[in-house]
C-alpha cells in the first residue's frame, strides 16, 4: 500500500522563509510595543533627560518629628531642580539627604548630627582632607577634598547642635549658593513643638 507523503508547512521547508518569518514577527511586536509606550529611548547623555522632581519639603517635615537634630529646609535658588530625597546612616548618626540638578550639575545637602569628620568622610566612603575654608555671609565653611579626583568636593560647617554639609559636582558658586540658601532656612518645629506664630510661606520644592 502506497503510503501519502504528508507535507510540512512551506515555513518549515526553507531555512530563509523562517529567518523572513522571524523579522516580520519582530517588526510588528516592536511596532505594538513602541506604540502602548512601554518602551522609551532617551537618546544621548542620560542627563540630558527629563529630570524626575521630589517633594523634599514634606520628606524634610517628616525627618523633623524624628531627627535628634533641628531640620533645616532650604528654597530650592532658582532652575535647581530637587530630584533626591533620603535618610542616610553616618557613622551610626542618622542625617536627610536632598540632591538639586541644576543645568549639568548634582548639588547635595546633608543635615546630620554625626560630628565633621564622620560627615566629611561618610558622604560616599572616601577619604578627604580639609584644604581650607570658605565664608558664607559670615558663616567659614570647611572644605573637604580629596586626593583622587574622582572624589567630590565637601563643604562642612559645625553648628553645634547640627553638621551641614554640601557635596556634588557643582562649581564653588553652586556651593555657595546652596550654602546661603541652607544658612537663610529656618528649624523646622520637632515634634512636640507647634509651628512658628508669624506668617511664613513653606520653600517651593
Amino acid at each position: 500500500m502506497r503510503t501519502k507523503k504528508v507535507e510540512k508547512p512551506r515555513i518549515f521547508q526553507d531555512g530563509r522563509d523562517m529567518i523572513i518569518s522571524l523579522g516580520v514577527m519582530l517588526i510588528v511586536m516592536f511596532v505594538v510595543i513602541g506604540g502602548t509606550g512601554l518602551c522609551h529611548y532617551q537618546p544621548g547623555n542620560p542627563k540630558e533627560g527629563k529630570v524626575t522632581r521630589v517633594d523634599y519639603t514634606t520628606f524634610l517635615q517628616s525627618e523633623a518629628q524624628s531627627a535628634d537634630y533641628p531640620v533645616r529646609i532650604p528654597a530650592s535658588p532658582e532652575g535647581w531642580i530637587p530630584n533626591s530625597a533620603l535618610r542616610i546612616n553616618l557613622n551610626g548618626h542618622s542625617g536627610s539627604s536632598v540632591g538639586w540638578v541644576h543645568d549639568k550639575d548634582w548639588i547635595r545637602f546633608v543635615q546630620t548630627s554625626a560630628s565633621v569628620d564622620d560627615v566629611a568622610q561618610g558622604l560616599d566612603g572616601k577619604a578627604r582632607e580639609e584644604k581650607g575654608t570658605k565664608d558664607i555671609d559670615g558663616t567659614t565653611w570647611h572644605v573637604f577634598e580629596g586626593s583622587d579626583d574622582d572624589v567630590r568636593t565637601a563643604w562642612v560647617v559645625d553648628k553645634k547642635d547640627v553638621r551641614w554639609a554640601v557635596s556634588g559636582t557643582g562649581s564653588t558658586d553652586e556651593f555657595a549658593t546652596m550654602a546661603k540658601a541652607i544658612q537663610e532656612a529656618k528649624p523646622e518645629p520637632s515634634a512636640g513643638e507647634s509651628a512658628p506664630s508669624e506668617a511664613s510661606s513653606s520653600p517651593s520644592a
